[in-house]
């Protein structure tokens, strides 16, 4: 009998602390997650060709990879040349740390 009673305090023990260290964590992140763009910056594409952007990745010191969060912009008109095209990635971490935006210039020409 006195054995089941020292698992439930040590299993309450148990489950007050790793509840304890999740806060701790949430409270204690305030570092931006960070992205970085893969492949050229600026880019090259085709005139009247469509456009597939490589991405990017996103790293955040408690979360990890976070790259599946990032939200793209592709401000990209693939039927007029021009050097004022971007592809613009944020992201932010569970804690709610908002990177820096990244942009790539997407440059429209013939070849």
């Amino acid at each position: 009998m006195k054995k089941l009673n020292i698992l439930g305090i040590t299993f309450s023990l148990f489950v007050f602390i790793l509840a304890s260290s999740s806060c701790e964590k949430s409270s204690d992140d305030n570092t931006p997650p960070v992205i970085t763009i893969i492949g050229s910056n600026p880019t090259y594409t085709q005139l009247d060709s469509p456009y597939v952007d490589p991405g990017a990745t996103a790293l955040d010191d408690i979360d990890g990879d976070i790259s599946d969060k990032i939200t793209t912009v592709v401000d990209v008109n693939i039927n007029t040349p021009g050097y004022n095209y971007y592809v613009y990635y944020n992201v932010s971490d569970e804690a709610g740390n908002r990177a820096d935006e990244k942009k790539r210039r997407v440059i429209v020409q013939s070849f």
